[in-house]
C-alpha cells in the first residue's frame, strides 16, 4: 500500500521520479468516491499526467503549458534546482513537499470528509469538491473541478491553506467509500 515515491526533504525531490510515480499511481484507473451528500453521492475522478502542471504549481515557475512542462521534466531540463532559483519558488515549495498528500487521500484513503462548496460567492476558485488535510502541521487542500464534459471531475489545484480559508468554514460531507476502477 505504501509502495510509492515518498518526499521527506525538498532537496531530495527528483521530478522525473515524482512524475513517474504520479503516472503509475493515479492515471491508470479512475477513482470513485461515494459520499453522504444527496446531490453528489458519487464522485468520479480521472487523473491525467498533465494535471500535475497545475497541481504542483509548475505554471508559477515557468511560462510553459502542461505538455512542455512534462517534456522538460523528462528531458531533465526542469529540476528541483532550477525551480529553487525562480522568484516564485516559495509559492510552490509546500506543494512539492506535500505531494504525498495525494497518496494519503486517494491511495491510503485516510481522508474521511470533503467539502462540496455551494454558491459562487463563497467559492473563489469555482472548485466542485475540496479535500483538506487537518492532521498535519500544514493544512493542504486538493481541489477538483468538473470536466468540460460535465461527467467526471479532474484535479485542478493543490496548495497550503490557513485556518481562515473559506473552505475551512464550509460544511463537510462524509466520505463513505473510495475505490479505484478500471476505465
Amino acid at each position: 500500500m505504501d509502495n510509492y515515491y515518498k518526499i521527506d526533504n525538498i532537496n531530495d525531490i527528483d521530478l522525473q521520479m515524482l512524475l513517474s510515480d504520479y503516472i503509475e499511481n493515479f492515471t491508470r484507473q479512475k477513482l470513485i468516491i461515494n459520499t453522504t451528500y444527496d446531490k453528489l453521492k458519487r464522485i468520479e475522478i480521472r487523473f491525467n499526467k498533465r494535471n500535475i502542471h497545475h497541481l504542483l504549481g509548475f505554471h508559477k515557475v515557468q511560462n510553459n503549458n502542461a505538455t512542455k512542462t512534462l517534456q522538460n521534466i523528462l528531458e531533465g531540463k526542469l529540476t528541483i534546482n532550477v525551480i529553487k532559483k525562480h522568484h516564485n519558488y516559495g509559492e510552490i515549495r509546500n506543494r512539492l513537499l506535500n505531494y504525498n498528500f495525494l497518496h494519503k487521500c486517494f491511495i491510503n484513503k485516510e481522508i474521511k470528509l470533503c467539502v462540496i462548496p455551494k454558491g459562487k460567492n463563497k467559492n473563489p476558485q469555482q472548485l466542485s469538491v475540496v479535500f483538506i488535510d487537518y492532521y498535519n502541521d500544514i493544512n493542504m487542500l486538493i481541489g477538483l473541478k468538473l470536466d468540460y464534459s460535465q461527467s467526471y471531475y479532474v484535479p485542478a489545484t493543490m496548495y497550503q491553506i490557513n485556518d481562515s480559508n473559506i473552505y475551512n468554514r464550509t460544511p463537510k460531507t462524509r466520505i463513505t467509500q473510495i475505490e479505484w476502477e478500471n476505465y
